[in-house]
């Protein structure tokens, strides 16, 4: 069993009636605390900023932990930026339509 204290430091934006979050959790399956677990680390590497993160209670409602993780990239990083539109256009996704 995965205690909802686990999550809750794990997931560490500590907002909401904490008692009501909980017993969503207790809810869940234990493939799906699991699941969710394993996907809260990638998911604050790629939304550091607290502030920008889901609520607890949202990540729980929304089975947030099936979500794509979207890669965090810094403003302002070019070779970054550069990287990931070379990457699409090897990929072949970019076509030329005479433009």
């Amino acid at each position: 069993m995965i205690a909802f204290e686990d999550f809750w430091n794990l997931y560490d934006k500590k907002v909401g009636l904490k008692e009501k979050i909980k017993k969503k959790w207790e809810k869940l399956t234990y493939g799906e605390r699991l699941a969710a677990m394993e996907h809260i680390p990638k998911y604050i590497a790629s939304q550091p900023c607290k502030c920008y993160r889901k609520n607890p209670e949202t990540y729980i409602n929304n089975k947030s932990w099936n979500d794509e993780i979207i890669e965090y990239v810094k403003p302002g990083n070019k070779q970054l930026t550069a990287e990931i539109a070379n990457n699409w256009i090897n990929q072949g996704r970019a076509t030329n339509n005479g433009g």
